[in-house]
């Protein structure tokens, strides 16, 4: 029986299914500039460009496509999206040009386009990355003149292998190879270790997960001290590591990321002040060290004459440029005017460093040569037990104390010729030197000879305790 029910029921379905369905609701996407603004560059990125062919002339939008492309790697495509953005007024677009003129050492390109900026409306960080172009601007006008003899593009984990040190400059190793038990957050790097084997220095994380240096001795009993990390004068803001103490123990080299950079990690220089022991105020060693890129562990071999350090400015992906060269015993710079300054700045040919004589081939050779000397452990030598007794070779020690002592009066030798040659040249330079000169020189002069005579003293004891452990 068909009621009067069935039929509202029959007539409800009917039309409920004559009426067109409603579409689910899509999900919301993300517009470009909500992608952009949470630093999702690479996903706004094709979103911007689209916008930007509906209005290419737009400042803010070629601004977003650069500051996109410069962000996930694209930088010499987004040079030109900043020019644009400049040209329509956006202050953020001169602060990027200025940072592409820097890494170009255009420091008149770096002047023009701060000159258009309104600093104060940047980011602290920016603010902080404009005072590194100024300290780099400064340093433009005192570029060091050395002569780089080589370089060597290398994997970065473990570069500092590849310099090839003379026994009296030290060792460089990982921090796992020291002869003593270090944290366990010590992170990729190099440690160092004098030439004698009694002082040793490294980078490990402090309590702030930042890079700190510290050191340890090797006490009279031949066991290692507890470590310390190195006072606040060194171990200031930012990351420190990539440590190198020159012989006389009192000159340090290290590297850092902190405040007084000009880039990432800048090389850095201090000595100990010779009546308190501590370290002084450390100093950027400025360019062509140091650059826009990261830049790492500088050592000077005064037995080979020969200097290294290492560098990320040729923007290879994990890798770095090692570069090989000849230090000054005072330093030379270039004039300002030098029309050359910005490829000598940045070492970006090194044969624009070699004077018109300098002969590449016989300072390789040269360095070879020490380099399989240094390899062989029972190197020729001349030292004087007793009358009528000679060892011409460290491995004619008869105890192993006594081959241990050979080798430290060996290396400490080595440095005191070296020392010798140089306190040689300098006097005669010294003599021929205008009142000026002769100014600026006689402090140097004082301290090396001050030097020699430490060490004439510090051989003899050596040598003595050769003899002792020998006649045992």
């Amino acid at each position: 029986m068909i009621t009067l029910a069935s039929v509202v029921v029959c007539g409800a379905l009917l039309m409920s299914a004559a009426k067109p369905q409603k579409k689910k609701a899509e999900p919301k996407t993300d517009t470009a500039r909500e992608l952009y603004m949470a630093g999702k560059y690479a996903d706004a990125l094709p979103l911007l460009k689209k916008q930007l062919e509906k209005d290419k002339k737009s400042g803010s939008v070629n601004e977003m496509v650069a500051v996109s492309l410069y962000k996930t790697g694209n930088e010499p495509e987004a040079k030109k999206y900043f020019r644009q953005a400049a040209s329509r007024g956006v202050n953020e677009a001169y602060y990027y040009l200025a940072l592409y003129s820097y890494k170009d050492y255009d420091f008149a390109g770096v002047d023009r386009n701060l000159g258009e900026l309104d600093e104060g409306k940047l980011s602290e960080k920016a603010q902080k990355e404009i005072a590194r172009i100024h300290r780099a601007k400064e340093m433009f006008d005192h570029v060091e003149k050395i002569v780089v003899v080589d370089t060597l593009t290398l994997a970065k984990k473990d570069f500092f292998k590849s310099y090839k040190l003379s026994a009296g400059a030290g060792r460089l190793c990982s921090a796992s190879e020291l002869p003593f038990a270090v944290s366990d957050s010590v992170v990729a790097g190099s440690a160092f270790v004098t030439g004698n084997g009694k002082y040793a220095l490294w980078a490990e994380a402090d309590e702030n997960g930042e890079m700190k240096l510290c050191e340890n001795s090797r006490l009279l009993s031949g066991e290692w001290d507890v470590p310390v990390r190195l006072d606040e004068m060194i171990n200031g803001d930012g990351d420190v590591c990539y440590p190198y103490m020159m012989p006389d123990g009192m000159t340090l080299y290290y590297s850092s990321n902190g405040g007084n950079s000009i880039g990432g990690y800048d090389i850095f220089v201090s000595r100990k002040d010779e009546e308190t022991g501590n370290f002084m105020m450390p100093q950027n060693v400025g360019l062509p060290y140091n650059s826009p890129a990261d830049d790492y562990l500088l050592v000077r071999d005064e037995q080979t004459g020969l200097g290294w350090w290492a560098s990320e400015r040729q923007g290879v992906k994990d890798s770095v440029t090692v570069y090989v060269f000849i230090p000054n015993t005072l330093r030379e710079n270039y004039s300002p005017d030098e029309p050359n300054l910005d490829i000598l700045a940045k070492v970006s040919d090194i044969t624009h460093t070699w004077p018109a004589d300098f002969d590449q081939d016989s300072v390789l050779e040269r360095l070879t040569k020490l380099n399989a000397a240094k390899e062989d452990q029972g190197g020729s030598i001349m030292f004087e037990l007793k009358p009528g007794v000679t060892y011409e070779r460290v491995d004619d020690a008869k105890t192993e104390n006594g081959k241990r002592m050979l080798k430290e009066y060996v290396a400490e030798k080595a440095k005191q010729d070296n020392d010798e040659e140089k306190l040689k040249a300098l006097r005669a330079s010294y003599a021929v030197a205008g009142e000026t000169e002769r100014r600026a020189m006689s402090s140097v002069l004082l301290q090396l000879e001050n030097q020699v005579e430490k060490r004439r003293v510090t051989l003899a004891e050596l040598a003595n305790r050769v003899r002792q452990a020998e006649s045992k």
